[in-house]
């Protein structure tokens, strides 16, 4: 496409001074000049114009006086492009010379939020004499820039060397700014020194001091900071000015941000007088540093006092309330928003739907999440984080899938939240699929939290040398949480010799972090190593490191109780603990029975069972039997994650009490309600599931090398998809549905290998085995009848499609009239004939002790044993 020329381009930009946008039009198309039909529009034009005359000489321009509604002007531009145009017709007018007109033009530019920063620094480099406002709004510009604050120390150098201009106290604020941003103390003592040199008061105004505190404290120069301080507050002890209030206010943000929250709060409360910024900082400070009961204590002392909290208030009491889980609290923040009428915008509407999700009411969470008009990244992370926590990781998927329809481009966070989602359900296919999307799609570069979260998965899945091998490879050092993961996958599945090199290696990595210990500890305390536990507790005692101890918080009539483990100390304690024996006797006579491996202390089994009973959780849970009506959900949030037994037991309270309990622990949500939680045990049961695949390999054993019973197998395998079935109605056990696709496919195998082998060698054809043949053949209807809902049945049909084409293929050849007649109950059958013959063989065929022994025979843990006696017993009654 053909352009114009250099020289007809200058000599049009040197007459636009003099022509008209119309003369100058008709002077293209009478020349005849190839210029772009497109672009000689009045609108394009001008914007073209502007760009190549900014960069002539300014002796080119001619002059005139100022417009006196340029401020008007600039005001009722709304983009760039507007403001583009009002400059383009400014320079034709020759009205850009006045220092007036170009300043409210560089203001547009370099502050507004719909301004351009390299515009403005080009507008700025145009003005001939720019005054003391134009520099310091360009400074001021810099500073506030997240990519080269440290230009506005530049521009201040430039402006030093001018004779006709000066700094004053609105230079110094921007330049210390810049310096505090970028931790320049350098650069920042040299204008600390030019303010002095200065002179003028600069070194005591209000602004310019609290500027230059801010830099001292930044930068870690505590003293220095203080010196100043004290220095002019004491000078201005009678007169309490705005100025005054800010320089308490940044000594105290000071502090906080060092780590020193009581030196922070000692000043809080020396100050004589405290605006709403005072009280803001204070409760962002607790929050930020953990104290999120005191941030609420303060935050209630803030109304106490008639101070109204505001929009950054409310945002930063918010993140303590979740943490707390006070959601009486939450909803009247959230009332008090909608009554004074503060816009729920995309952070406040973030906040506030992760306090209810964080509060254990994702329903309410999702309910807002739709509600809010603008949803950005973080809105959408916080929601897929929620969603998350609470075990709904199909929900989870789901919006991440909304979000990138919606064109949202996911962050770092979001795919945090979503392999959050794959690890607290077992989807570790999925979980792999997200972590290689985000890499190849989203072009995102895996941080420690992304490998944290598939170490875990793996870990749970019972992938350890998988897991192991992701960190070796991992191409950033991994943390003490990424060793953790692994650590606890390893104490869960029983591997010891790996636990013990990953605890070695978190051990060198944080020496002082009490985890690490525990977790080795309680592993040799789970196998009965009580010396190598000794050991253990005296290499913690002999460098101090103490186990954190448990602590739980529960909200009742707007008021956090806290609860530590065996605590006495509140004013309740006696009704408490009248409660939890109550709690005790209850669940015994609902056939309860502690379970002792979780107490991993070298004591009697008595003692075992008393500590079990004052875990924190329990405790909250008996003070909100004690304090609340009949019927209120109890929500409960713990520090650390909850144990077995009082998860097993607590299901068991939900039922004996009637009570919805919602406990928030460091991993997930847990909503127990009439016996069962919403995690499905997974967490709790996961290594139970290899048992199952023991008891697999160990069937598979017996039929193969042993003469065996094949009814008495067969029912055996029965009974252990009938617990699988059952589990899923009662939420007894984890991985239901794996159980069964597990035994399923074994008895599909045995049922084609009988056919196949009655077919082919004429066996006797004998009753029992007519028997095994319609056990084998009920499960495998079971199945067909099932894929039509899940597609995991439908996916265990098709990984067994050799088995059955053998099994038709030779039923269809076979000569036996016994074996052509049971094709009526075999693949064709609806179910009804095969269940009623196996409904009809189970009495004679169910030999419950005989069941009991193949049992003890198998290499499982004592409580997976007892679990499957017990739902064996229940089933044979």
């Amino acid at each position: 496409m053909a352009s114009m020329s250099a020289g007809a381009l200058k000599a049009l930009f040197t007459l636009l001074g003099l022509l008209s946008l119309g003369h100058l039009i008709f002077t293209i198309y009478k020349d005849g000049l190839p210029f772009r039909k497109e672009l000689i529009t009045p609108i394009d034009l001008e914007v073209v114009v502007i760009m190549a005359v900014m960069a002539l000489p300014s002796a080119h321009l001619p002059s005139d006086s100022a417009s006196p509604y340029v401020q008007v002007e600039v005001r009722n531009c709304k983009t760039m492009r507007d403001l583009m145009l009002l400059h383009a017709r400014r320079i034709k007018t020759g009205r850009i010379r006045d220092p007036f007109v170009a300043a409210e033009i560089l203001k547009f530019c370099a502050l507004d939020e719909q301004g351009d920063l390299q515009y403005a620094r080009q507008v700025f480099d145009q003005m001939e004499q720019p005054n003391c406002f134009s520099w310091n709004t360009i400074m001021r510009a810099c500073s506030d820039s997240e990519h080269q604050p440290l230009e506005a120390f530049v521009i201040f150098r430039e402006m030093l060397q001018q004779e006709e201009v000066e700094p004053n106290r609105f230079t110094f604020p921007s330049v210390l700014k810049a310096c505090a941003q970028m931790a320049r103390i350098q650069e920042g003592k040299q204008v600390h020194g030019q303010i002095i040199k200065c002179g003028s008061g600069l070194d005591s105004d209000q602004f310019v001091l609290s500027n230059l505190v801010r830099l001292y404290m930044i930068c870690g120069l505590t003293q220095d900071a203080c010196r100043l301080f004290r220095k002019n507050a004491i000078k201005r002890a009678g007169s309490i000015s705005e100025g005054t209030v800010v320089l308490w206010n940044v000594m105290v943000d000071g502090h906080i941000k060092n780590g020193d929250i009581v030196g922070g709060r000692r000043l809080f409360d020396e100050m004589p007088q405290r605006s709403v910024v005072s009280w803001n900082g204070m409760i962002a400070g607790y929050a930020q540093n953990g104290f999120f009961k005191e941030a609420l204590e303060i935050f209630r002392e803030m109304q106490l006092k008639g101070v109204n909290p505001n929009y950054v208030t409310l945002v930063s009491v918010l993140p303590a309330i979740s943490r707390l889980g006070a959601l009486e609290l939450g909803k009247w923040v959230h009332a008090y928003a909608k009554k004074n009428k503060m816009e729920v915008d995309d952070v406040l509407g973030s906040a506030l739907i992760d306090m209810y999700a964080k509060c254990g009411n994702i329903g309410k969470a999702v309910q807002l999440f739709h509600k809010l008009p603008q949803k950005n990244t973080i809105t959408w992370s916080t929601i897929i984080g929620g969603l998350a926590m609470h075990g709904q990781a199909r929900d989870a998927l789901g919006y991440f899938s909304k979000m990138e329809q919606a064109g949202v481009k996911p962050s770092d966070v979001c795919y945090i939240g979503v392999l959050s989602a794959c690890a607290h359900a077992g989807l570790v296919h999925e979980g792999r699929d997200y972590f290689n999307h985000m890499v190849k799609v989203s072009g995102l570069r895996p941080k420690l939290e992304h490998y944290g979260c598939m170490v875990d998965l793996l870990g749970r899945a019972g992938l350890l040398e998988e897991a192991e091998e992701l960190i070796l490879n991992m191409p950033i050092k991994p943390d003490d949480v990424i060793f953790k993961a692994l650590l606890g996958a390893c104490k869960m599945h029983g591997n010891v010799e790996m636990g013990k090199l990953v605890a070695e290696s978190l051990m060198k990595l944080n020496p002082c972090d009490s985890g690490s210990y525990v977790a080795l500890s309680n592993m040799y305390a789970l196998l009965g190593n009580w010396d190598a536990v000794t050991k253990m507790r005296l290499m913690m005692k002999e460098i101090d490191i103490r186990k954190d101890p448990g602590c739980s918080w529960i909200e009742v009539d707007g008021m956090v109780h806290e609860f530590l483990v065996e605590d006495d100390l509140h004013p309740k304690a006696k009704e408490i603990h009248l409660m939890l024996e109550e709690m005790a006797e209850k669940l015994k006579l609902s056939g309860y029975n502690p379970d002792t491996n979780h107490v991993l202390l070298n004591i009697d089994e008595e003692e075992k069972e008393s500590k079990l009973f004052y875990h924190s959780e329990k405790i909250a849970i008996a003070f909100g039997l004690v304090t609340t009506s009949h019927g209120t959900p109890l929500r409960i949030a713990k520090n650390l994650r909850i144990c077995g037994d009082c998860h097993s037991s607590i299901k068991l309270i939900s039922r004996i009490f009637n009570r919805r309990i919602v406990i928030r622990d460091r991993k997930r949500f847990h909503h127990f309600e009439s016996g069962f939680c919403s995690c499905k045990d997974y967490w709790w049961m996961a290594a139970t599931l290899v048992d199952f695949y023991i008891c697999v390999f160990t069937l598979m054993v017996w039929v193969v090398y042993k003469e065996t019973n094949w009814v008495d197998i067969l029912i055996w395998i029965d009974l252990l998809i009938c617990l699988g079935r059952d589990s899923e109605r009662t939420n007894m056990f984890p991985y239901a549905v794996a159980v069964q696709l597990l035994f399923g496919a074994l008895a599909c195998s045995m049922l084609a290998t009988l056919i196949y082998t009655i077919a082919t060698d004429g066996s006797p054809f004998r009753r029992e085995l007519l028997t095994t043949i319609a056990i084998c053949t009920y499960i495998v209807i079971q199945l067909f009848q099932l894929s039509a809902r899940d597609p995991l049945y439908l996916a265990l049909l098709k990984n067994c499609g050799r088995q059955f084409k053998i099994l038709t293929e030779t039923v269809s050849k076979c000569r036996c009239p016994l074996l052509r007649d049971l094709k009526v109950i075999s693949l064709d059958s609806e179910g009804d004939r095969g269940e009623k013959k196996f409904e009809g063989q189970k009495h004679l065929g169910l030999k419950f002790q005989l069941t009991l022994h193949c049992l003890s025979l198998l290499p499982l843990k004592s409580e997976t044993k007892d679990l499957m006696k017990h739902s064996l017993q229940k089933i044979s009654t």
